[in-house]
């Protein structure tokens, strides 16, 4: 098992194993994909399956459970999944837009990803998210312009993990970062 500290939050992530079943893409298509299950805990009582999902040509990062966890996690199980692309290259890459979390909004608070800079992610994480993103796995990380040489005016400027394909970690950890921590971090301010 490796422990992952990604700010408050630890992501426990299996050394080996994972499954096979068949899951549904954005767009409702089944997919025959390869699974990997992983545990997020954080001082708030957080314990929350996760789990990154893989297929042919794309992928996802989804939360599975939120088991006994504050109510506030329950927006993950209602959507803010992370998609994974996969690249012509072999490799794949994550989008690193953040949930911007408001714990005002509704009984338990909401949220909803936007478009980041590398300081929103450097502040939620109070660290270097670059170094984190090293640390599990990436071989770039950037705006879509510069990784990914996306010219559209949509996406060009949303910034993208680039990771080796089929490798869990590195987009695990973006998704902890992006859609967990902030949660965490709401819950845990003075």
């Amino acid at each position: 098992m490796s422990k992952f500290q990604i700010g408050r939050a630890t992501l426990l992530v299996p050394d080996h194993g994972g499954r096979e079943l068949q899951v549904s893409d954005f767009a409702g298509e089944t997919h025959t994909a390869w699974e990997m299950p992983a545990v997020v805990v954080a001082p708030d009582g957080l314990l929350m399956e996760i789990a990154y999902q893989r297929w042919d040509d794309a992928g996802a990062v989804i939360a599975l459970s939120r088991g006994d966890s504050p109510p506030a996690y329950d927006r993950l199980l209602h959507g803010e999944r992370m998609s994974v692309l996969k690249r012509q290259d072999g490799a794949e890459h994550v989008v690193a837009d953040l949930l911007r979390w408001d714990s005002t909004h509704g009984p338990h608070g909401w949220g909803s990803c936007k478009k980041a800079t590398p300081s929103d992610l450097d502040q939620c994480l109070e660290s270097s998210a670059e170094a984190l993103f090293i640390e599990a796995g990436a071989i770039d990380f950037g705006t879509r312009a510069k990784v990914l040489g996306d010219t559209s005016n949509a996406y060009k400027n949303r910034l993208a993990v680039v990771f080796s394909g089929y490798e869990p970690l590195g987009p695990l950890a973006v998704y902890v970062l992006t859609r967990v921590l902030p949660i965490v971090k709401a819950r845990l301010a003075p």
